[in-house]
């Protein structure tokens, strides 16, 4: 391969865009003061595509987002500067522990998110990459004081401020600047770009997807409300990216806004133009309107808000541009995509469930100019539970006594803090928080004198609280019964175990994940694990691809790969884990109850290390070949509440793989049967994800798309919707397999909320919510919504992003598109979905033997009819656009592409 021409993109690289432009940035001042927002680099008549722009520099040959290959041993060094022991042993013992007359319960998510964790390993690389240059970072990497100071004794030096500006003129030619997780703004991407630095970009995915957003609103015409903090890094860099825009750091101030938009008629809140713009005079874009540019909005977030506040702020301005403009006009005034990060929220979410628990004090830990920290705080608070976030062992002592910050940022010292005699302690921390300042904190609670450098000889109280249920004769179906079969003796007339019994899921599944047989975190074989991994399934193409932005040609065969693509992180860590109980339990027989995945390959070399599917006969599983003392693994896509009853009464090892996108969707049907709402679905009744989903609801409706989501709506309003519904009967027979037991369509869609299956097309499931929403509104009045209608998102992300990269790649110049992995893979489907809708040549192949002999493929088009076809690759240079599902490891794209380069060589040869 190193032999073959390479062919890049000129535009791509090496591209100065000022020169392109004619942009002079010589009077921007980058203001980190309370000066207005829009002294950012602005268009000011020049024709400025921030959009473009950024698509060119990240592109250039100066600018970096991926490393340098220093990854395994980057991650070797944090991990000796960050990890901490205390935490080890509270992460092996479920995240609970006891050291004489101090219990720890630790969050279940907390810490160093991806993004923060990325970004340091990028700083750390371009140190080690650069080791003589002089290397600079636009602000703090990370919002958290050990990181920092370790950065700057390693000189990475923070460009200086005078007067409230960044001096940008200490940075010469040739050296090295990071941007930090938080991103930079536009104005401060030109001026770098203008001195001819080296660039190592470290933001955050989740934030550069937040862009993305704006840059949207603007595209349309949609004014940006962007929930946040005007004066934070991320905040700031956001809004260089909008068109108009305003900021708001609560729902106050939204609230505020939305009476102006109805001209006081919301709460009276509002007052006078001139009022609006004092109030937001640091907050607004340049010449900002409000009673032109409030027409058309969108919602935004800074991602380390409240993620409850950021939703009911969406929620209020959808509300208040119906009451406007009426609710057949909502969709024109208002717009909407998902910016809600996943780390912040599920650590929101793990803080949430701490503080239900039993405790005495909670300890928050986090650097004091942490957003994300301050609202984890603020959780604490709320619940009036003696919180106190430190940023470091140093605010701990001398002796009981404690200096803490409040959430909303007032410092206060306290004496006696710690109660005398036995304390349980809560303890979370910020996603910029490395382990060992947790474990610093904890070492220096002294209670009774208690010495924690003795903890390996001391007493360990472990928390177990399994309880047994009775479940004789379980079956689990996969055959197309109704779904209300779950949780059943086998037949389908017997009530669930909900009907009757007081079975709660929530609770059943809270219990069984704390008992001493399950195990979802692995077995301390993560490393050598990863490495088998990747000798098994990496690929040397898709790593040269990688490595010249997507883009490489072999000989006549440019390939454009999209930029996200294969393994997700839910998939590799299930493949990883299983992995892992081999090794682990090396003579034990272990099953699964379903494909761990759905990729072939993936499932055959499981199958190779004795890993068994339970067996099926007549549509049943056999639970009865499984014995006391085997291991159960459960697949990612999760398991069904009956299946885990069965095993939890087996008493096997049960070994979790379960993505936690699909956990946290269980727990917003959970959410919504406690509030009464029926759950409507959208993913495929018989899809083993959705059946599990459908376990942990009350009651519930799926639909697989807008048409069966449209016909239930038109339910709902009585057939005034499109017609498309009619009989109470009609609707029974048509989602007979998709309801459950004893639903009533004319009782059981009063009330509604949204999920979905994980893999579904998540603009699908956007639009199904909005039209759930108008609906309740047209029935029961825009007033009333919050009594007929329950949102919580559960569209995942790494689903998202490979629809997202799809489409941008189908808007590239292609001869034809590929498209890799399992042909019962529904995320696969939707990719090759998108390339269908676009019209272009589109091959979903499951594997290399789908393709040849010869110029012959046999592939799958998206509604599951399989094809075969000659001559499907074009003569001469050929341009292919390759994605894969998130269940589909490199070394498969990697050998469908050589089955290609071989085609194509031989055309080559006889053409000679």
């Amino acid at each position: 391969m190193a032999s073959l021409r390479f062919s890049s993109f000129s535009a791509g690289t090496g591209l100065s865009f000022s020169a392109g432009t004619g942009l002079s940035l010589q009077n921007v001042r980058l203001s980190v003061s309370s000066k207005p927002l829009f002294v950012r680099c602005s268009a000011d008549g020049s024709g400025f595509d921030a959009k473009a722009f950024r698509h060119k520099f990240t592109r250039s040959e100066n600018y970096n987002r991926r490393g340098f290959g220093h990854k395994e041993d980057t991650l070797e060094l944090m991990s000796q500067e960050y990890g901490s022991d205390i935490m080890k042993t509270l992460k092996k013992n479920k995240n609970a522990y006891t050291w004489e007359n101090v219990t720890v319960k630790l969050a279940e998510a907390y810490g160093f998110c991806f993004g923060v964790e990325e970004a340091i390993r990028l700083a750390y690389e371009a140190r080690k990459h650069y080791h003589d240059e002089t290397i600079w970072i636009t602000n703090e990497i990370i919002h958290n004081p050990t990181v920092n100071k370790r950065l700057d004794d390693m000189k990475v030096k923070v460009i200086p401020i005078k007067n409230g500006e960044k001096q940008f003129d200490v940075i010469n030619n040739g050296d090295v600047v990071v941007f930090p997780a938080f991103g930079a703004s536009v104005n401060e991407m030109v001026i770098l770009d203008n001195k001819q630095v080296k660039i190592v970009d470290t933001t955050c995915p989740w934030v550069s997807k937040v862009w993305n957003t704006v840059i949207k609103h603007d595209k349309e015409d949609y004014t940006s409300i962007i929930h946040g903090k005007y004066s934070h890094e991320e905040t700031v860099a956001t809004a260089s990216f909008a068109g108009k825009y305003i900021i708001v750091k609560n729902m106050n101030e939204a609230t505020y806004v939305c009476d102006y938009i109805l001209g006081g008629e919301l709460n009276g809140s509002s007052s006078t133009k001139e009022a609006f713009l004092e109030k937001f005079k640091f907050a607004i874009s340049k010449n900002f309107n409000p009673d032109t540019d409030l027409v058309k909005a969108g919602v935004a977030n800074q991602t380390t808000m409240l993620k409850g506040e950021t939703e009911d702020i969406g929620k209020l301005l959808y509300k208040t541009m119906m009451t406007k403009y009426g609710i057949e006009n909502g969709k024109k005034h208002f717009i909407s995509f998902n910016t809600i990060c996943e780390a912040t929220q599920v650590r929101q979410d793990a803080m949430y469930q701490l503080v239900d628990e039993k405790i005495d004090v909670m300890l928050v830990v986090g650097g004091w100019n942490s957003s994300n920290t301050s609202h984890l705080q603020e959780i604490a608070e709320d619940r009036g539970i003696p919180s106190y976030w430190v940023d470091s062992e140093q605010r701990v002592g001398p002796g009981n006594h404690i200096t803490y910050k409040l959430m909303h940022g007032e410092l206060v010292e306290k004496e006696n803090w710690l109660p005398k005699g036995h304390v349980t302690i809560g303890v979370t921390s910020g996603a910029s928080t490395p382990d060992k300042v947790v474990g610093d904190v904890l070492m220096r609670n002294t209670v009774d004198h208690i010495d924690f450098l003795t903890m390996a000889s001391l007493r360990f109280s472990p928390f177990s609280s399994c309880t047994e249920l009775s479940l004789p004769n379980v079956g689990s179906f996969r055959c197309r019964k109704p779904l209300f079969v779950r949780c059943s003796s086998g037949d389908t007339s017997s009530p669930s175990l909900a009907d009757g019994s007081d079975f709660d899921a929530k609770v059943f599944r809270h219990n069984l994940t704390r008992s001493e047989n399950y195990n979802r975190k692995g077995f301390g074989h993560k490393k050598e694990t990863l490495e088998l991994m990747n000798q098994e399934y990496t690929s040397d193409i898709i790593k040269t691809l990688k490595e010249n932005n997507f883009v490489y040609t072999w000989g006549n065969v440019t390939v454009k790969l999209a930029e996200a693509y294969g393994f997700c992180w839910g998939v590799e860590r299930a493949v990883q884990i299983a992995y892992e109980a081999r090794k682990q339990f090396p003579d034990e027989k272990i099953w699964i109850t379903n494909e761990i995945i759905h990729n072939p390959t993936v499932n055959k070399r499981l199958e190779e290390m004795e890993v068994k599917d339970i067996p099926i006969k007549d549509g049943e599983k056999q639970f009865d070949v499984i014995n006391k003392g085997d291991v159960v693994v459960l697949p990612a896509f999760g398991a069904a509440v009956n299946e885990m009853l069965t095993l939890s009464n087996k008493k096997v090892q049960i070994v979790d793989t379960t993505c936690p996108w699909v956990s946290k969707v269980w727990t917003s049907v959970e959410k919504h049967k406690k509030g009464d709402y029926t759950s409507i679905i959208h993913g495929k009744y018989s899809h083993e994800e959705t059946v599990a989903t459908a376990s942990f609801a009350g009651k519930y409706v799926i639909v697989k798309n807008m048409d069966e989501a449209t016909y239930v709506c038109d339910y709902i309003l009585g057939g005034e919707l499109n017609g498309s519904s009619s009989t109470k009967e009609a609707f029974l027979e048509k989602f007979k397999f998709a309801i459950s037991k004893d639903f009533n369509p004319d009782m059981d869609l009063v009330k509604a909320g949204v999920a979905n299956q994980t893999t579904m097309l998540k603009g699908e499931t956007e639009e199904i919510g909005k039209l759930v929403e108008s609906t309740m509104m047209r029935k029961f009045g825009v007033e009333n919504i919050n009594k007929h209608f329950i949102s919580f998102n559960t569209i995942c992300d790494a689903t998202q992003e490979r629809q997202d990269a799809m489409y941008k790649l189908v808007d590239e110049k292609l001869d034809v598109m590929l498209v890799v992995g399992g042909w019962n893979s529904s995320n696969t489907s939707h990719l090759q979905e998108i390339a269908e809708d676009r019209d272009i040549p589109s091959y979903w192949i499951d594997s290399e033997e789908r393709v040849g002999p010869g110029n012959h493929i046999t592939h799958k088009l998206m509604h599951g009819e399989l094809v075969e076809k000659e001559n499907w690759l074009p003569k001469g240079h050929v341009t292919i656009g390759v994605t894969s599902g998130a269940s589909t490891p490199d070394k498969v794209v990697e050998d469908v592409l050589m089955r290609i380069f071989e085609i194509k060589r031989e055309e080559s040869l006889q053409l000679a």
